[in-house]
C-alpha cells in the first residue's frame, strides 16, 4: 500500500519536479516552456494540424518524463526495501 501511495504522489509536487535524467534543469524547465508555447501558438492561429502535432510533442514528453520520474521513484523505494503489496 505505501508503494502505491508513494508512485500515487510522486507525479505531483515540488518532488516530480526533479528528474534525474536532465543533465540540466533549466533546460528541461526551458524543453517545457517550449512545447507549451507550441500548442498556444498553434491553437491561438486556430491551426488544427499544428495544433495536433504540438500536443502529439507535448504528449511524448511528458510521457517520457514521467516514467522518468516513476523509474526514480521505484528505485527510491527498492533501496528504502519498500516492498510490493
Amino acid at each position: 500500500m505505501a508503494r502505491n501511495l508513494v508512485m500515487r504522489m510522486s507525479g505531483y509536487g515540488y518532488g516530480a519536479y526533479r528528474p534525474t535524467k536532465w543533465t540540466d534543469l533549466l533546460e528541461g524547465f526551458a524543453g517545457n516552456y517550449r512545447v507549451h508555447r507550441e500548442v498556444y501558438l498553434a491553437v491561438r492561429s486556430r491551426d488544427p494540424r499544428a495544433a495536433r502535432r504540438a500536443m502529439q510533442a507535448h504528449m511524448r514528453r511528458a510521457r517520457k518524463n514521467l516514467l522518468v520520474r516513476f523509474e526514480g521513484v521505484l528505485r527510491t523505494l527498492e533501496t528504502a526495501g519498500v516492498q510490493d503489496e
